[in-house]
């Protein structure tokens, strides 16, 4: 039974790596903007930033409070 489940998964044609990254996306999407803002992101690059990472950010300008 595995083996067959196997097999139609792999017909299937997404990877193991891309099911992650699917559901890293549905994830993301389930976040309110404030959080997503936190997060230094935007609903609009949810998707770039789980596949190709997202801009660095340079705290070099931030002051510890």
């Amino acid at each position: 039974m595995f083996s067959l489940l196997k097999y139609i998964d792999s017909q299937l044609g997404l990877s193991s790596k891309e099911k992650k990254i699917q559901q890293a996306i549905r994830e993301l999407n389930t976040l309110s903007d404030h959080d997503l803002n936190d997060l230094g992101l935007s609903r609009d690059n949810i998707k770039q930033a789980v596949r190709y990472g997202r801009k660095s950010v340079d705290f070099s300008d931030y002051h510890a409070v």
